[in-house]
């Protein structure tokens, strides 16, 4: 009984080690985007939330169709997925994109508004619920029957925010509302404040986020300390390489999340170059044995630069292992990773060049500067989305190519490609030229539908 005892605690102990390192406490990046069409800057918005670190993005003005599935087919092939509300009609939409490795939100129901959109998700953490939720109020060119649209919008969501303080988990509302809420003198703004405030809502944006100057994308939690989840580090990203006219809006939220996850790591030995301290490697150089050494011969020189410059190396940047993430998709080649790194070398010198500008406002030189870089990496990221775009084309184009005269797999691979599921079981039946003439059709139908979308891609990019 004694050794049972002995091996009852031990099991206890090491259960509770493991409980203690399999939960964390941590902060998930979230986001807020506009992208005026997911269709034609798929990947240009998907590489900006990489980019960015965006675990889940609220997603505005999607422009998806229920039966867009060649288009989820390439969102999953970035390693993404997505929660889609389209719209009936033209434009608009709501969405999550989320990255599934790190969140499994859940898609909640929610009443339907006619003057607005609106779509919900929870997710479940080991110590909360958050509830979240995306917005899009539409305005039309036109400002005929405006106002009475805007009273209807006032009726619609006060009854919504009634609805959502009722209902489990804390919520975060995310999404453009169309009002310009830096304008005080703007009597809908502030009725639409006014409105929120009421509801016990507080809303978090301070800054612009259009291209024109208004604040339209909004964060609203509410402000009781029971319900209330923290918003941290909340930024407004105006360089998001895309050619919408909304900014990013970012932000982050403390919870504790499940550790398991089914991310795959590479580990590599590396050294931080770029916290090097010039000056005193500059000294150490100076001072060190090459400078004082009278070389004997050409290899003893090799020898004594390499052990010399290796050691001094060593000692301000010696080398760490570092975790890095395998990229799953199947079409990401050398190219679509040096554009990657060329986009975020000019990523990290626009931010270095606004610092400078922020620190030293009456320098108009560096003013220059930052809008050369600017335009640099905004150039740096269309050339990446062109890249990458070629590489997925280019190698389902190959696996298309390779599997001529094998029906079966030319099968799986326009399944994939419209986002369906596919197998051996997934051929057709029956007589072998009813057979052949359905898949002819299968194919010609879709294969104008992908010809289709290339072509208006490849117009756009050439408009850019």
């Amino acid at each position: 009984s004694g050794i049972n005892a002995e091996y009852g605690k031990q099991w206890y102990q090491r259960r509770v080690r493991e409980a203690v390192v399999s939960t964390q406490s941590t902060l998930i990046s979230l986001g807020c985007f506009n992208a005026r069409s997911l269709c034609n800057k798929t990947c240009g918005v998907l590489e900006m939330l990489r980019d960015n670190s965006i675990s889940i993005c609220c997603v505005t003005e999607t422009w998806l169709k229920s039966d867009d599935r060649a288009k989820f087919a390439e969102i999953h092939d970035f390693g993404f997925d997505v929660i889609s509300a389209p719209r009936r009609g033209r434009g608009g939409g709501v969405a999550f994109l989320y990255n599934p490795d790190l969140l499994k939100p859940i898609r909640n129901d929610v009443k339907n508004y006619s003057s607005f959109e609106v779509i919900e998700c929870l997710i479940k953490t080991d110590d909360q619920l958050v509830r979240l939720c995306v917005v899009y109020r539409s305005t039309q060119a036109k400002n005929k029957y405006e106002e009475t649209k805007i009273t209807k919008f006032m009726e619609d969501f006060e009854d919504y925010l009634e609805n959502l303080v009722n209902k489990t988990g804390s919520p975060i509302i995310c999404g453009d509302f169309n009002f310009h809420v830096e304008n005080s003198s703007n009597l809908n703004a502030k009725g639409f404040i006014a409105l929120c405030e009421s509801k016990g809502f507080i809303q978090h944006v301070k800054s612009a986020t259009h291209l024109s100057g208004g604040t339209l994308d909004l964060v609203l939690t509410l402000g009781n300390v029971t319900d209330t989840i923290p918003i941290k580090n909340l930024a407004i990203e105006p360089n998001t390489g895309t050619a919408s006219d909304h900014y990013l809006v970012s932000f982050q939220v403390p919870v504790t999340l499940n550790n398991k996850n089914t991310h795959t790591y590479e580990e590599k030995e590396v050294r931080e170059l770029s916290k090097i301290d010039v000056g005193k490697f500059r000294e150490d150089l100076f001072s060190s044995p090459l400078n004082l050494s009278e070389f004997l011969s050409v290899d003893h020189a090799v020898q004594l630069y390499h052990e010399v410059v290796e050691g001094i190396l060593e000692k301000h940047a010696p080398l760490i292992k570092k975790k890095f993430t395998v990229q799953k998709s199947e079409f990401w080649n050398g190219k679509c990773q040096e554009a990657v790194r060329e986009r975020r070398r000019a990523k990290r010198k626009l931010d270095k060049a606004k610092k400078r500008s922020e620190n030293y406002p009456e320098l108009d030189d560096l003013k220059s500067e930052v809008k050369d870089l600017r335009a640099d990496h905004h150039e740096k990221c269309i050339d990446s989305e062109i890249t990458i775009n070629r590489a997925r084309n280019e190698f389902y184009d190959k696996q298309l190519s390779s599997c001529r005269g094998d029906s079966r797999g030319t099968y799986k691979v326009i399944n994939k490609l419209l986002d369906k599921e596919y197998g051996a079981n997934k051929v057709p039946n029956g007589e072998a030229e009813d057979v052949a003439d359905r898949l002819k059709t299968f194919f010609e139908q879709n294969f104008t539908k992908i010809r289709h979308s290339t072509k208006s891609l490849l117009m756009y990019y050439s408009i850019m």
